[in-house]
């Protein structure tokens, strides 16, 4: 993804508050580059979120995590997961 936007390409993805493994793979496998999981306002924390970042690269998308605050722990355990990257508020 980050080559790809280098040369002026773009990276498609969705911003997901689901619950559901298997949705989350539904969702990613639907040709995004990535999928993020919001765990500032949508309804999951971060040991919910464990198992959807799996399932999201699973399906060949970049999981993405936006955190509560901006605080070192929330962003480490963010990254924890797997994700790939995070979203700091």
């Amino acid at each position: 993804m980050k080559e790809d936007l280098k040369k002026g390409g773009v990276a498609l993805g969705a911003w997901i508050s689901v619950l559901n493994p298997s949705t989350a793979r539904t969702v990613a496998s639907s040709g995004l580059d990535w999928v993020l999981f919001d765990t500032e306002h949508g309804p999951a924390g971060i040991e919910t979120i464990d198992g959807l970042v799996g399932a999201v690269m699973g399906a060949g998308a970049l999981p993405l995590i936006r955190v509560v605050w901006n605080d070192i722990n929330a962003i480490k355990k963010a990254l924890d997961t797997g994700a790939y990257g995070v979203v700091v508020p």
